[in-house]
């Protein structure tokens, strides 16, 4: 093999071992119903693109050349902050980049001792 085809096969073993989902999700998360009392951008970050450019391979007299182009700037999104009541002494605050869950809204909140957490996801039978 080529040294730039073992090079391409370590960057791509390199990038699978990277990732472990066991970083991402807590399977003892506790989930607890509460009610979005407040909603507000918290902050704006640099957009993550989750398309990456592909190398481009072209063999020019006898050589290959590998090309790569520079992604294009993806914007900026918003991080909102949705405060959850818990029960009617314990609110919670909530960061995520999901714009569309509203005040007043049923959400289950999960909780977890990871730096990802706390989440939510829409929730169903809340009291009123």
């Amino acid at each position: 093999m080529t040294p730039v085809v073992w090079l391409f096969a370590l960057a791509l073993l390199g990038g699978c071992t990277s990732y472990d989902p066991n970083d991402y999700y807590d399977p003892n998360a506790i989930e607890k119903l509460g009610r979005i009392t407040k909603k507000t951008v918290a902050r704006v970050e640099p957009a993550r693109s989750g398309e990456t450019s592909p190398p481009i391979f072209l063999p020019l007299k006898g050589i290959t050349v590998i090309l790569s182009r520079t992604p294009e700037s993806p914007g900026s999104m918003n991080i909102y902050e949705y405060v959850v009541a818990l029960t009617p002494s314990q609110n919670i605050s909530v960061f995520s980049e999901y714009p569309a869950f509203n005040e007043g809204e049923c959400v289950k909140v999960f909780l977890s001792e990871r730096a990802s957490y706390p989440r939510m996801a829409p929730g169903a039978d809340c009291k009123k």
